[in-house]
């Protein structure tokens, strides 16, 4: 509960409070106007009134409308009016389950970024232009920090992938999507023994050990090593004593097992630690609930996550030949097949077109490099003649004669002593 308290407050929730007010009108409006208002038929113009009212930047509202719905039904079995705290309790959930934010804070929020991505780019520049190994250093720390500081910013009001219906129903097409997890995780176990037999086989592909129920922990976020923010993970010790619960002699888990196993993760996981994450606390919520909400969590009613999320552990069947039976990276070995006339002849016109290729490649590459070569040779040419024409004594250049006087040349005083002197 102390944790609670001093946790920072959020910024649509204050929003609201400095417009309760507005809100509680809203609500005497819509109380007066029918004896029994429903909430749940009303959803959509008294959010429209809310967003109005006080201004929130709501791009797509519809799409929003059925999770308050739920919030609702979840929160109160009679959907009708109950007191305005409660109304204004369930609005600021909504709100902050969706992170909406007033007009005003989106546009900060913009603007920031704008400058965010201005500063990133002068430092990319400055990074490019910087020689000092200390200056590139600091450019390099600056930078990394103003991009970190962006994905924050960026990601502080983005709304959540899982947003839970607070149903207590699973669908079928959830049902279908524990069943396929369970077909594929029990065919990832590695099998005892060099020659297992066909009943064993088929024994082994309907129960999950130990290690394939972690590995399903793990790659659908039940489980994880490290702490992420924003995150709840069960620990290892927590998710093997739920295995030994659910299996047959703390050993193998069947279907059953398994089912099991995910309500018993769902309680275990929404519990008030979990309340922490969310506007709504769901740690008294039923098992239905809990049981749904395990379900949004890894999207089983999805199947393109389900299938590209299961990563298979290792080889089936406990395969102990881990060398391919032709491994053509291997250049010490060499290996004969067997060809028709045809495809013969088709290789042999494919080794000359490459041939071919390959020369005339190698012509046009050697006529590039002469041509480059005498283009190098005349500048260097060019260049020496140049600097030898500097070095005599006698040249004498256009800009030289401008600036000569007449008195620098030491000739005769007329041109008559010109003429003798020749």
């Amino acid at each position: 509960m102390q944790n609670q308290q001093q946790r920072k407050p959020n910024s649509i929730v204050m929003h609201m409070e400095e417009h309760k007010s507005d809100l509680l009108n809203i609500h005497k409006r819509y109380q007066a106007s029918n004896d029994q208002t429903d909430l749940v038929e009303n959803a959509e113009s008294i959010l429209q009134e809310v967003v109005d009212s006080l201004q929130l930047a709501v791009e797509e509202l519809p799409s929003l409308i059925p999770s308050f719905i739920n919030l609702v039904r979840a929160r109160h079995r009679d959907s009708q009016f109950q007191t305005f705290p409660e109304f204004f309790e369930l609005l600021a959930g909504w709100a902050v389950s969706h992170k909406l934010q007033s007009n005003k804070t989106a546009q900060l929020q913009r603007l920031f970024l704008q400058h965010l991505d201005k500063s990133i780019k002068q430092y990319k520049v400055l990074l490019k232009q910087a020689k000092d190994p200390e200056e590139t250093a600091s450019i390099r720390q600056l930078l990394e920090l103003l991009i970190s500081k962006r994905k924050i910013v960026s990601q502080a009001n983005k709304a959540d992938s899982v947003s839970f219906s607070f149903r207590r129903e699973v669908y079928a097409q959830e049902e279908k999507g524990i069943q396929d997890l369970f077909n594929f995780y029990s065919k990832q176990h590695m099998m005892t023994g060099k020659n297992p037999t066909f009943e064993n086989i088929g024994e082994a592909i309907d129960t999950i050990d130990s290690g394939s129920f972690l590995f399903f922990c793990k790659s659908f976020q039940i489980y994880n090593e490290k702490k992420v923010e924003g995150k709840r993970f069960l620990t290892k010790q927590e998710l093997l004593d739920i295995f030994k619960r659910t299996s047959v002699l703390q050993r193998n888990m069947n279907f059953q097992g398994f089912k099991q196993a995910l309500d018993e993760i769902a309680l275990a996981l929404f519990n008030a630690e979990y309340d922490k994450l969310l506007p709504i606390p769901c740690s008294n919520l039923g098992l239905e609930e809990k049981r749904v909400m395990l379900c949004e969590l890894l999207r089983c009613g999805d199947p393109k996550y389900v299938s590209a999320t299961c990563k298979p552990i290792g080889k089936p069947f406990g395969s102990i030949d881990k060398a391919t039976r032709s491994p053509g990276e291997d250049p010490n070995k060499k290996f004969r097949y067997r060809l028709n006339e045809e495809m013969k002849d088709q290789l042999n016109v494919y080794k000359r077109e490459k041939e071919m290729k390959q020369k005339f490649e190698k012509e046009e590459k050697e006529r590039e490099n002469y041509e480059r070569a005498k283009v190098a040779q005349r500048k260097l040419k060019e260049k020496k003649e140049q600097e030898d024409l500097k070095k005599r004594k006698d040249a004498l250049r256009i800009q030289d004669l401008d600036k000569a006087r007449p008195q620098d040349f030491e000739l005769g005083e007329n041109l008559e002593d010109l003429i003798e002197e020749s």
